[in-house]
């Protein structure tokens, strides 16, 4: 598992080139987000450049792949993404020090503790603004336990590539939705409702007052 989870953070710290290009907004996150980590791992400038050209060489590869796709079975297709995405991983992690590698790990146990923060500070506030009873944040507890069990498998499952287990964790969370409202009663469906539309309205005007 954490072997995974060096990879994971991997994949999120130099925004991987995919199949498929993302939004122009995940894009300029992912490369905000990227710049970011090299500085608190202060990345060398040869460093940098190693990773740009591991990156496009990689980004090269995919898409000779995808034409190919049609020249050999979904499994052969499939293998030989995991393969190329395992061997760029595998490129990227020579890249850093023994002094980053002990940096990242540092920043994923920190990461870890801040998401568990955050999700104590959320439910508190779900259970204030939406009035939930105790048996209600019980059920939210055990719902959040089941669901991360279920992630866990699915990242561990040496059966599916990377882009199989980001399909079951798209259904995953799709079908957690639903089953989260039958925990919550319809008055509480419709605060969270209001709550979401009243979060998309601040962040419209925050976007439009960015590009005044």
């Amino acid at each position: 598992m954490k072997k995974l989870i060096f990879s994971a953070i991997l994949l999120s710290l130099f925004a991987v080139a995919q199949a498929q290009e993302p939004g122009k907004d995940r894009h300029d996150k992912m490369k905000h987000h990227k710049g970011m980590m090299m500085e608190k791992l202060n990345f060398s400038t040869e460093q940098k450049t190693q990773l740009k050209a591991l990156n496009e060489d990689f980004r090269k590869q995919m898409e000779a792949l995808k034409k190919s796709e049609g020249t050999m079975t979904v499994t052969e297709w499939k293998s030989k993404r995991q393969a190329l995405a395992s061997s760029h991983k595998a490129k990227i992690q020579n890249l850093l020090t023994a002094d980053q590698k002990a940096q990242m790990e540092k920043m994923r146990s920190a990461g870890k503790g801040m998401h568990e923060k955050h999700d104590r500070m959320r439910l508190e506030k779900m259970k204030t603004e939406l009035g939930l009873s105790e048996v209600q944040v019980n059920q939210l507890k055990q719902h959040r336990t089941a669901m991360e069990q279920k992630m866990k498998l699915i990242r561990e499952d040496k059966s599916l590539d990377d882009a199989a287990k980001r399909e079951q964790i798209k259904e995953l969370m799709k079908a957690n939705k639903e089953n989260m409202k039958s925990i919550f009663t319809k008055e509480q469906l419709e605060k969270m409702k209001e709550g979401r539309k009243d979060h998309e309205k601040g962040n419209k005007v925050k976007r439009e007052k960015e590009t005044i």
